[in-house]
């Protein structure tokens, strides 16, 4: 029997996954990996699912916020945690992961809709807002709503100021790295709505930590996806 069937008790064939790939627009996002040891195209996000989940989540509830195709939920899953989530306000991208989470047979429940304007009734121990926060109209809103629904760990990627989609020249951004580094600095992207907060490091802890005391401290952790982004792990 197949390793793939007889591990993850799947019950679709090779010809069925091929077909999902054939006739699926995948828009090469997330690199997920597939039964029978197909993958969908995209990026390889092994190196910061590493990071992401540094901090094990074995037995542990997690939610996604802005999961795309659902990488990260498959993830927790496979490190262990025991009830896995994922919101994604585009309706294809929630068909796409439905589709993969079916492929694989998996416990993970995906929902389509806008996390700020949906009621939870659960709080959970994981919540993951990854390369989302620089897309969000309020900031604010939406990391007041994560405090209030995390038990005990926020993880959140975002862009920096160094981040490439700036527009900052690289004179314009070594001298922000060897005179305003460390200070809290916010800077206001041009793209309307698509790419809009980028925060220093400084910049955002003082707004959830000194400001709005949504968490208690941060850590932060330098990127693999690309340069000028970092991650932030949020401790309630």
């Amino acid at each position: 029997m197949d390793q793939n069937k007889s591990k993850e008790n799947i019950s679709v064939s090779k010809e069925d996954v091929i077909k999902f790939l054939k006739e699926t627009d995948l828009k090469g996002y997330q690199s997920i990996l597939l039964p029978f040891g197909l993958k969908t195209p995209g990026m390889d996000r092994s190196k910061s699912a590493d990071i992401v989940f540094k901090h094990s989540v074995k037995g542990k509830s997690v939610l996604d916020i802005g999961c795309k195709h659902g990488y990260f939920c498959h993830d927790a899953i496979q490190r262990g945690a025991s009830v896995v989530k994922g919101i994604e306000i585009n309706d294809a991208n929630v068909e796409i992961a439905k589709r993969i989470v079916e492929l694989w047979n998996r416990d993970i429940e995906i929902f389509e809709g806008d996390f700020l304007e949906k009621g939870y009734n659960e709080k959970f121990d994981v919540i993951l807002l990854l390369n989302v926060l620089h897309h969000i109209i309020s900031p604010v809103a939406i990391m007041k709503k994560i405090s209030k629904q995390t038990n005990e760990l926020a993880v959140v990627e975002f862009p920096t100021i160094l981040d490439s989609h700036t527009g900052l020249s690289s004179i314009k951004k070594t001298i922000y790295k060897l005179f305003f580094n460390n200070i809290p600095l916010i800077y206001l992207g041009s793209e309307k709505y698509h790419r809009l907060w980028y925060f220093s490091k400084s910049a955002f802890n003082n707004l959830v930590v000194n400001q709005l005391s949504l968490f208690n401290r941060i850590e932060f952790v330098s990127s693999p996806r690309k340069k000028g982004r970092t991650i932030a792990f949020c401790w309630k």
